[in-house]
């Protein structure tokens, strides 16, 4: 019974069981206010009734009163010093309550059998003041089933109640009361069951929600989701990362963003920093705050364009942008693009720092150009190396020349030119292999 309706798995009723105490402790002490209300107005209806007992009366309810504060005020109190065993407590109290139910009845009603004008509008205006009563007692469990139970006797005791004061000539007073029992048993099951179907629902949703979150927030890029109203739903803890945001820190609106770092964008795919909307209206943005600006000006446009099957590379509108963090130039790529989610279109900002990727793409150019460099000073540097060995060793052949001087200056300096060349020739060749067009000549 505790479980009916019941869920498709027991950790899933003990966390529907567990969010319930809250919202039962916030309705609890509520309760004594209707009773409150309900009892003064039938002490006001009392003073024109000509046969009110009032000793009756006021014993009646001191003993009402009692009853009250203690299923509400008393339960709500004592409920938490249990703390984390409060689930089991209100167990236990509801059975406990649901006991005391009907000794509470009879004892009303036999008191107002003895204090009360049997006068069929009297009989009927107590009747409905027990029935209410009773159905404001129902809301106090914990349990939803000891609801149905409670109304149910309230509705069987006022049917008695009828019956001895009109003794049994009212007798069609049972089938509507039978109705209602039947009625109101079946009301209380369709709310619970809808209820922890829409629980069930909801937390599994929390659940996909939750992992989804967690995927996102291992991810290296920086993601922003906000919704048309400028909300931010999502961001991950790499966006923090990446414009040096505490890690404690919650990112709640864009404005925040904006007012703690300046995101400059230089340009858009090839070429300018433009989006081309569905009226091809040319929009010029320069920064962060202005691409936002655009964005939500032409909300509805922009969610059409992305609604719409998007051509090749154009799912998303990709920027490159600057910003400065603690005194050091970053650069970032910029992707943004419009999606359905929840039912409504939200606009997704998603980060990338490229500050490496510029770093070694400026590396490689600087390379290149080395590499350019010592092919072309090579080339230049070989010719006079050639010449001047060709005049070295006209001078060796040359019979004036004395074999002191051959010996010991020029043939040491053809020797030096020769290492020196094969030096030059071996920066030409790895320039021509990493510019991939060396040359390979077989020879015998």
């Amino acid at each position: 019974m505790l479980t009916f309706p019941s869920f498709q798995s027991k950790q899933t009723y003990k966390i529907y069981k567990q969010s319930n105490i809250p919202q039962w402790h916030h309705m609890i002490f509520k309760l004594i206010i209707l009773m409150f209300i309900l009892e003064t107005s039938r002490i006001l209806e009392d003073f024109y009734n000509p046969f009110t007992a009032w000793p009756n009366l006021m014993r009646s309810k001191g003993i009402s009163w009692g009853f009250y504060i203690l299923i509400t005020l008393g339960r709500g109190i004592l409920a938490k010093w249990f703390r984390n065993k409060q689930q089991r407590y209100l167990d236990i109290t509801d059975l406990i309550v649901a006991l005391l139910v009907p000794a509470h009845q009879i004892t009303s009603y036999t008191i107002a059998s003895n204090s009360q004008n049997t006068d069929p509008f009297w009989v009927g205006k107590e009747s409905l003041r027990f029935f209410g009563i009773y159905f404001i007692i129902s809301l106090s469990y914990y349990n939803w089933f000891y609801m149905p139970l409670t109304v149910s006797g309230a509705l069987i005791m006022a049917c008695a109640y009828n019956l001895s004061n009109y003794k049994g000539e009212q007798m069609l007073w049972v089938p509507t009361y039978a109705g209602f029992i039947i009625c109101y048993c079946i009301l209380c099951y369709s709310h619970e069951k809808i209820k922890r179907k829409t629980f069930e629902s909801e937390f599994i949703a929390f659940g996909k929600e939750k992992v989804w979150k967690e995927i996102l927030n291992v991810l290296p890029q920086g993601i922003i989701a906000a919704n048309k109203q400028k909300e931010i739903l999502y961001s991950n803890e790499a966006l923090c990362n990446l414009l040096n945001f505490n890690s404690f820190e919650v990112v709640n609106s864009l404005s925040e963003i904006n007012r703690k770092v300046e995101i400059k964008l230089e340009s858009y795919h090839k070429g300018g920093s433009e989006i081309m909307d569905m009226n091809s209206e040319t929009i010029i943005v320069s920064n962060f705050a202005e691409l936002q600006q655009q964005v939500w000006e032409r909300w509805d446009s922009l969610s059409k364009r992305f609604d719409s099957e998007p051509l090749p590379n154009e799912d998303f509108l990709v920027f490159k942008g600057t910003f400065n963090s603690n005194g050091r130039k970053k650069t970032l790529d910029l992707k943004m693009t419009m999606k359905h989610f929840a039912g409504s279109v939200i606009v997704l900002f998603i980060f990338s720092d490229i500050s490496e990727r510029v770093l070694v793409n400026s590396l490689k150019h600087t390379l290149e150009y080395k590499n350019r460099l010592l092919a072309s000073v090579s080339h230049e540097l070989r010719t006079p190396l050639n010449g001047n060995m060709n005049f070295i060793q006209a001078a060796i052949k040359d019979k004036r020349i004395s074999p002191g001087i051959r010996d010991k200056y020029l043939t040491p300096a053809l020797r030096s030119a020769r290492y020196l060349l094969t030096i030059i020739n071996d920066i030409l060749d790895f320039s021509q292999i990493q510019a991939e067009c060396l040359r390979l000549s077989y020879s015998v």
